[in-house]
């Protein structure tokens, strides 16, 4: 057993969106395609397909630029394995890097830096 003092990242989840419906303070866009993979190092090795599936993002209603990211969907295991349900939550400061990747409903070709979105599996 192996102990921390630090925050390693273990998985990495990559997502397209399609275009974003939008209402009040909820944004949902279906994810038109989806990777799932371990970091490297990290054990055990792991890569999935994301087959379908929403994410729905709400807003903090304080006006402090709190948005709250829900992704749910189905995954395949690229080894074949049998197939589950992720749900992963989270919570993001609305940055000037952030807002450029999720303001727009263009490809940007651009990533959301780690850290900037605490989320759990």
């Amino acid at each position: 057993m192996y102990s921390f003092n630090y925050l390693v990242p273990a998985l990495f989840f990559n997502e397209n969106l399609g275009n974003l419906s939008t209402g009040g303070s909820l944004a949902l866009g279906q994810v038109l395609e989806g990777r799932l993979f371990s970091e490297p190092g990290f054990e055990p090795s792991f890569t999935a397909t994301f087959l379908h599936g929403e994410d729905y993002l709400t807003e903090d209603p304080t006006g402090d630029s709190i948005a709250r990211p829900g992704v749910s969907g189905v995954v395949q295991p690229d080894d074949g394995d049998t197939p589950f349900q992720m749900q992963v939550s989270g919570v993001q400061v609305g940055t000037q890097q952030l807002d450029a990747i999720v303001a727009t409903n263009e490809t940007t070709g651009l990533a959301v830096p780690y850290g900037e979105t605490y989320s759990g599996m």
